[in-house]
């Protein structure tokens, strides 16, 4: 019996555009855990699950949010500056790839499909993410989140990615 969850990707598809934090790099909860201890040294304490509702949200909306959200007042630029640092320290103990990550993208590769990552991470800081778990080669490119004028949630990241795959949006499979 064959699994109904495998999606054959040749001869439909045209290329694959992929998500890049929590889908091939486990790096949401370090993002995460940025947040939660650069509010600590702005006085807000939050659970970690609380915290989960700020996933994909850019930092500079995150502080404004739990500012509103807890009356704290927290100086953007200096919460930002403070948060990257954080995350900075530990990615440089290393980024883990998601399950299957890497076998999934071999695969695909295999096939003959292009592919792209979409992500809003900037496309330098991308790079350097995928570079450091030795995905970089695998990516015909990289949409980052500076490339366009909307990042996601709207289309334009990967009508960006398509249009630079040479592939039309319809023969796309986002991921």
């Amino acid at each position: 019996m064959s699994n109904p969850r495998v999606v054959p990707v040749h001869g439909r598809y045209k290329a694959a555009l992929f998500d890049m934090d929590g889908l091939l790099l486990d790096t949401e909860r370090m993002s995460l855990r940025a947040c939660q201890e650069t509010l600590q040294r702005f006085g807000v304490v939050r659970s970690f699950d609380s915290l989960r509702a700020f996933v994909g949200k850019p930092q500079r909306v995150v502080a404004a949010e739990i500012s509103d959200l807890t009356g704290v007042r927290i100086e953007v630029e200096a919460y930002l500056s403070a948060w990257q640092e954080q995350y900075d320290a530990l990615l440089s103990k290393g980024v883990a790839l998601r399950p299957t990550s890497r076998k999934s993208l071999n695969h695909i590769v295999k096939t003959g499909l292009p592919i792209a990552v979409v992500t809003t991470t900037e496309k330098q800081r991308a790079q350097e993410k995928l570079a450091n778990v030795g995905l970089e080669r695998l990516f015909a490119t990289i949409v980052g989140g500076l490339c366009v004028a909307n990042r996601k949630p709207h289309p334009d990241p990967y009508l960006l990615a398509a249009e630079r795959l040479g592939v039309d949006t319809a023969a796309c499979i986002a991921f």
